[in-house]
């Protein structure tokens, strides 16, 4: 059995990866979408579609986590 306090740490961090996941998707897309730029060598559309890729992956690696550690607010299962 988990340790409450172990719990409520991994519902916080997949609470911070869910909202970072969501940052790199809203930042890729805009790299990707709305900048035109080039930088010396470097497809800033390439590298916002990097980011939305990444973010996805984040995303659902935290929401994995966040229904895996379901129980109740107070962190018991």
């Amino acid at each position: 059995m988990l340790h409450p306090e172990s719990v409520r740490h991994a519902r916080l961090g997949a609470h911070v990866s869910v909202g970072i996941s969501l940052l790199a998707i809203a930042v890729g897309a805009i790299l990707k979408f709305a900048v035109t730029v080039s930088l010396g060598g470097i497809d800033v559309g390439t590298v916002g579609l990097i980011l939305m890729v990444v973010g996805v992956v984040g995303l659902v690696i935290g929401l994995g986590t966040l229904i895996a550690n379901g129980g109740s607010e107070d962190g018991s299962v």
